[in-house]
């Protein structure tokens, strides 16, 4: 996801709060938000398919060469997945210790303002840790395609 649509959301929920967007703004800021979500929908699908078809390829061609090459990225993306996971892990952590911060609040209204926006801050925290490791699962994904090609040039 991108920041925009964490942006987009954080601002139509904290504005549905205070009862400041009006229809036609909270129409488009709807809008906008199904537009990145769709985007970021196409792209994650887009490299599911490039994984996939680099998979088969490995498949179909099964080599010393092309094994060396696919444990060089299964070398390459291990830290990184495992830093991934240790940063939404800890993003969900965070989230629960809020969450139950805000089930002491005994008003109903200002409880599930607290909790959404808690909710909203986890989701930008994982969205975050996304960002900041794709970049570099993206150079995994780059060595392995060159690594295979140069196997079968």
């Amino acid at each position: 996801m991108k920041k925009t649509l964490s942006v987009l959301l954080l601002s139509a929920v904290v504005a549905g709060l205070v009862g400041m967007v009006s229809p036609a703004q909270a129409d488009e800021t709807l809008r906008q938000c199904i537009k990145e979500a769709k985007s970021d929908y196409k792209e994650c699908t887009a490299a599911c398919k490039d994984t996939r078809d680099s998979a088969i390829a490995l498949c179909k061609q099964n080599h010393p060469c092309e094994k060396t090459c696919a444990e060089h990225r299964h070398a390459c993306r291990e830290p990184i997945l495992d830093a991934l996971e240790a940063a939404i892990k800890a993003c969900n952590t965070a989230l629960h210790a809020a969450v139950k911060l805000c089930r002491q609040i005994a008003d109903p209204v200002m409880r599930d303002a607290c909790i959404d926006a808690a909710q909203i801050k986890a989701l930008i925290c994982r969205d975050d840790a996304r960002e900041i490791a794709q970049p570099a699962l993206n150079t995994c994904k780059e060595e392995f395609k060159a690594c295979i090609l140069a196997c079968n040039p």
